[in-house]
Formats: structure tokens, C-alpha cells, sequence
């Protein structure tokens, strides 16, 4: 059977331990050895440079490493949070009728996210809305467009850039002719007058 010292341990018994915990922290503190230098070489030839190395000089170090080629730098998640901020004015902007301003937003988050479908949605919608403007389907159907090139296949944004450019197709073609019209009725007005 086993007991325990009743007696505590001596002085001199707690000195060795603090003489042994500073000899492990003195360890702990000292750098890790170097690798060892290359071994000199006895008249040895290095067959791939093909040269000789002398006796009592070191072989050449290995060539570095080829450098590793630039990464393009992600989005910041600033930006990204900035366009999507943008992009929910614009279509608040739009529900309130303002599609001038909601125009503006929407081009806000592309300049910050210049592949951002619901963006270029956005902003073909206040392009639709504005309406009475020359050329102002062709320019949402562009948009559409861009909408349609930059969505996620099977998103629902594909799904409405897809419908949009359906519906602004006809829309713009009827545009440019109404357009060329008035251009033809203005040169015949011009010519004949």
C-alpha cells in the first residue's frame, strides 16, 4: 500500500523546481538551430549545370521559386453593399414615380458593381418608365440586355431579363420607326418648304 508524505516537501526541494522551470523558459527562449551549411565538395561534378565544382567549394544554392502571378483583388464588401443600396433605392424610386432619380441610383451601383444584373434591371425599368423620350426603349432594351448577359442561369433575374427584353423588343423597334418617320417628315418639310 501506498501512502502519501505527510510532511511537506523542503526548501531546497522547491529551489531545484524553480531552478528547472527557468532552465525550461530560458529554453523555450532560444531561437530554433540553423539547418546546417552544404557540405564541401571533393572534387564532385554537378551534372546538370554541367560545371565543375572545385574542391573545398560549395555547390550553388537552388534557383528560387518562379514568382507567383498576381491575383486580381476581390470586390470589396463595401462596394458590393453600396450597389445593392443603391440598386434597392432605385426601385423604391420607381415605385414612388420618380424614374429619373431611380435611373441615377441604378447607374450608382453599376459604377460600383458593373456586373450586377438586378442593376441593369432597375435601371431598364426607369428607362421604360420614362417613357416619352426618344430612344428610351432602345435604351431599356440595351439594358435588358446586359441584364439577360450578366444573371445567373435559372435566377429571377434571368427570368425578368429575359421577359423584359421580349416585351422591349417590339417596343424599341416601333420607337426607331416612329423616330425615322419624323426624321423623313422633318427633311421632306425642310426640302419642300
Amino acid at each position: 500500500m501506498f501512502l502519501l508524505n505527510p510532511f511537506p516537501p523542503s526548501p531546497s526541494h522547491l529551489k531545484n523546481k524553480t531552478k528547472q522551470a527557468k532552465y525550461d523558459a530560458a529554453l523555450a527562449l532560444t531561437p530554433p538551430p540553423e539547418p546546417p551549411a552544404a557540405p564541401l565538395v571533393e572534387g564532385c561534378v554537378i551534372a546538370e549545370k554541367g560545371e565543375g565544382v572545385q574542391q573545398g567549394q560549395r555547390p550553388d544554392p537552388p534557383p528560387p521559386p518562379p514568382p507567383t502571378p498576381p491575383t486580381i483583388p476581390a470586390r470589396p464588401a463595401a462596394a458590393t453593399l453600396a450597389a445593392a443600396l443603391h440598386c434597392n433605392r432605385a426601385a423604391a424610386l420607381l415605385r414612388l414615380g420618380e424614374a429619373r432619380a431611380a435611373g441615377g441610383a441604378a447607374s450608382a451601383a453599376l459604377a460600383l458593381h458593373p456586373s450586377y444584373a438586378k442593376a441593369y434591371l432597375r435601371r431598364s425599368a426607369a428607362a421604360e418608365a420614362a417613357g416619352g423620350e426618344r430612344q428610351s426603349a432602345a435604351a431599356a432594351l440595351a439594358d435588358a440586355r446586359q441584364a439577360a448577359h450578366f444573371a445567373t442561369a435559372g435566377s429571377a433575374e434571368a427570368s425578368a431579363a429575359a421577359a423584359a427584353v421580349a416585351r422591349l423588343e417590339p417596343l424599341a423597334a416601333e420607337q426607331a420607326e416612329q423616330a425615322k418617320a419624323e426624321m423623313i417628315g422633318e427633311r421632306l418639310r425642310e426640302g419642300g418648304g
